[in-house]
């Protein structure tokens, strides 16, 4: 499955709602919203990157990641 991604409950619908998305390398990124009850805790997360399986078969595929993060409103963030 290239479609997948191992999240907890909050991250999970972090990812979902377009706060957080993650580039093609993998680093997580944070939507620029620091009037937003909570955004202080989620910047604490950029640039981290994801835990990748070590079978590269099963780590994210980068056009998913692509699709979200235009879907999310993430400008050009490869």
């Amino acid at each position: 499955m290239r479609n997948g991604l191992a999240l907890c409950r909050l991250h999970h619908w972090a990812f979902d709602a377009g706060w957080i998305a993650f580039s093609d390398d993998h680093d997580v990124l944070v939507r620029h919203a620091p009037e937003r009850d909570g955004y202080d805790e989620f910047k604490q997360l950029e640039g981290s990157s994801l835990n990748l399986p070590e079978d590269e078969e099963l780590a994210p595929d980068s056009l998913f990641l692509e699709k979200q993060r235009k879907l999310s409103g993430f400008e050009d963030s490869t």
